[in-house]
């Protein structure tokens, strides 16, 4: 019996001699760079929308999810031993599938079936927690709020402009950073995007699009 209290008190102190050398190197090093590349399954909350007008009328038969990318750069701040905050900027793409008919005259009963994707420049502002740690592997939770606009200014149809200059968005993260050396770590979120106001003043009345999904990156202390 009191060897294996030995063992317990011996295995507590080097967990706790562990722990404390890993949090004394996260009070050393403030800065650090990050680059994450995502897939989302993005829809939108609203009812089906029609997004083409058509004199004789292209009616959509069925809209569903696609998949959309996503791909940020920023500057890592660290708070202290649980928080950093990060600065990113980059592009994400909203998007759905869509099915229906058009006419070439007459009745319109010509399939059409594709993809319509919108991409976005974005800035975000995202605040991390570490959750819960297991050696030098980290279990994290983020929270980001994200200004962004159309990528390209053609984003048009008839002089309807089809979406607002500037769109809100919220990114929700789950996931672990596992060290592969002393500066650099791989990075495996799961990540939840939605939008946070109506992103079109005319054409699309009530579009508001969300993506659920995953992304992957790397983390260098600098």
């Amino acid at each position: 019996m009191k060897k294996i209290l030995l063992i317990l008190l011996t295995l507590t102190l080097v967990l706790q001699n562990a722990y404390a050398q890993i949090e004394a190197d996260e009070k050393i090093v403030k800065y650090s760079a990050i680059i994450r590349a995502g897939v989302l399954d993005t829809y939108y909350y609203s009812l089906p929308i029609a997004r083409t007008k058509c004199i004789e009328g292209c009616p959509v038969d069925e809209e569903s999810s696609t998949l959309s990318k996503s791909l940020n750069i920023g500057l890592i701040y660290q708070l202290n031993e649980r928080n950093h905050i990060a600065v990113l900027v980059g592009y994400s793409e909203f998007g759905y599938h869509v099915k229906g008919r058009y006419s070439i005259g007459g009745r319109p009963v010509h399939p059409y079936e594709g993809d319509v994707i919108w991409t976005y420049w974005g800035l975000e502002l995202e605040h991390v927690l570490r959750l819960y740690q297991v050696g030098k592997v980290k279990f994290l939770l983020g929270n980001g709020l994200r200004v962004e606009t159309p990528f390209d200014d053609e984003i048009r149809y008839d002089d309807y402009k089809a979406f607002e200059d500037i769109g809100f968005s919220y990114s929700g993260r789950i996931g672990a950073e596992i060290p592969i050396s002393n500066k650099i770590s791989l990075i495996g979120n799961g990540l939840f995007k939605t939008s946070l106001i109506k992103y079109n003043p005319e054409i699309y009345e009530s579009y508001r699009p969300y993506g659920i999904g995953g992304e992957i990156g790397i983390k260098v202390k600098l």
